[in-house]
């Protein structure tokens, strides 16, 4: 027997159906928001409702309320964002909560946010401008300077001329910015190509330097034909601006609103190399894609994963005579996602759903460890780790698929002190609908199954009388057993010995 609730007036459901950060590459010092989306079914509105918003941060076991707010009324959709700024490197555990809902199931959401360390970044500057060049723009954008020092620059920027590329050690840095360098030697070809497959990114802004054959040979010798320099653009003499559709690469995501997307379009590119992706494997993980695209669809960024590093190639050069992006508002954030789309070897997920396995990359000494995993209830499990890497990689990726609990699940090393690597798992997006089931959805899923619809209006207990299927014997046995201890009673009355009797 079903009984139907999702038409009473009395019944209703507000839950938590995503939560997440609004820039999917944080770092310290940056400010950030907290979105969380509600959902309200019911025939009757909710007029108030209480969203608290916590945070445990790299080392915390518990988590701290930073922020409250109440939503009245409570419309389908909602959206209620909370200010954040992360002061240091490190996993950070966000959790939402709502309260006072009669479904408490699905009334908080969670989310892993994995701050990383400002990175080292090595700027080639290929123009020898400490005013006018690319690397000035480059080092400004990065690492911004403040005065007030309340703002922690994102990436420790190195700034060197070409000469000295051969002198010093890439592994140092987690990118590596060419910008307009002179062709390179075959010794510095190699050096590019081993900093990128051992994880390292390598981002290539052309210039005065970047004629169709200067650095042909790189792309092809470091194993990246798939990314062809077809010579310079014919663009219109006002230029052409970037493309605002489709925004969904990671880099350029942050400027998909509609507040936002007029900064990406307005810049004007005067000069551009035409950059060509080969066909041929596109369906290969290390197929070249257009990370960016001209307003005429022709690519003005484009990435190639190698090993486990990635290299980045932009169609727009970063002087002033080649566009005006550099004085435009959209400079430093494109260039600073840019950098650091490259510099990060892998990104983690967010969060999960109940049942979707947690995955974590393990190298080097980490696959000669026992590793373990510990459910929101504290049940510890351990994680499979697979014998050894695929022939010409690196890493593994243990998996564990024993997420059927909602919470924060966290994976460390049985011989280690390493803080553990925490994965949040939140419910099915369609947990908690009040209209999830109907008559006729059961009947078509279970055809064999005999069942009876109640709806909330019907008198319940008179429902399951008239639906009752046999007769009850509780009563009589009731009786039985009553009439088993009086009769207990009695005998143990009349034959019981007594004082005096012989």
């Amino acid at each position: 027997m079903f009984l139907d609730v999702s038409e009473d007036p009395h019944v209703s459901n507000t839950r938590v159906v995503d939560f997440r950060l609004d820039d999917d590459m944080p770092l310290p010092g940056l400010p950030l928001f907290a979105e969380a989306t509600l959902r309200h079914e019911g025939s009757a509105p909710r007029e108030d409702l209480t969203v608290e918003f916590r945070v445990a941060g790299p080392g915390e076991t518990e988590f701290r309320k930073v922020a409250e707010t109440h939503v009245a009324p409570v419309e389908d959709g909602h959206r209620v964002r909370f200010p954040i700024r992360f002061l240091e490197s490190g996993p950070h555990r966000l959790q939402v909560n709502i309260t006072g809902d009669h479904l408490p199931a699905d009334d908080n959401a969670h989310l892993t946010v994995h701050v990383r360390a400002p990175l080292r970044i090595l700027v080639v500057d290929g123009d020898h401008d400490p005013r006018r060049g690319a690397a000035f723009f480059l080092r400004h954008a990065l690492s911004p300077v403040d005065p007030d020092g309340v703002f922690a620059s994102p990436m420790l920027t190195e700034v060197i001329p070409p000469a000295e590329l051969g002198q010093l050690r890439l592994h140092d840095y987690r990118a590596v910015v060419l910008a307009n360098p002179p062709p390179f030697s075959p010794a510095e070809t190699t050096r590019l190509l081993e900093f990128i497959q051992a994880g390292g990114g390598v981002v290539f802004f052309p210039g005065s330097h970047s004629t169709r054959d200067a650095h042909r040979g790189f792309l092809e010798t470091a194993g990246f034909p798939a990314i062809v320099h077809a010579g310079r653009l014919d663009l219109p003499e006002e230029g052409i601006g970037f493309s605002t559709s489709p925004l969904t690469h990671p880099v350029v995501a942050a400027f998909d609103t509609p507040d936002d997307r007029p900064f990406l379009a307005d810049p004007r590119i005067y000069r551009a190399l035409n950059l060509q992706t080969s066909d041929a494997d596109l369906d290969s993980p290390q197929a070249a894609r257009a990370v960016l695209r001209f307003a005429d669809g022709s690519p003005a960024l484009l990435e190639q994963k190698r090993g486990r590093g990635l290299l980045m190639v932009s169609a727009f050069a970063l002087d002033r005579e080649a566009s005006d992006l550099v004085l435009r508002p959209a400079f430093p954030p494109l260039v600073l996602r840019t950098v650091q789309h490259a510099a990060q070897r892998e990104v983690l997920p967010g969060s999960l759903r109940v049942h979707e396995a947690l995955v974590m990359p393990l190298r080097g000494a980490e696959l000669l460890q026992s590793w373990s995993v510990t459910s929101p209830g504290g049940q510890e499990m351990p994680l499979p780790v697979p014998a050894s890497a695929a022939p010409g990689e690196r890493a593994v990726a243990a998996r564990f698929d024993r997420t059927s609990l909602a919470g924060f699940y966290g994976a460390g090393a049985a011989e280690g002190t390493a803080a553990p690597r925490w994965f949040a798992v939140n419910p099915p997006e369609e947990a908690g609908r009040l209209a999830a089931l109907q008559a006729d959805g059961i009947s078509e899923r279970f055809p064999e199954l005999p069942f009876d619809w109640v709806r909330f209006d019907e008198d319940v207990l008179r429902a399951i009388t008239a639906r009752r299927i046999g007769t009850e014997i509780w009563r009589p046995l009731a009786l039985l057993a009553l009439a088993c201890l009086i009769a207990e009673w009695l005998l143990l009355a009349l034959w019981a010995p007594r004082e005096g009797t012989i």
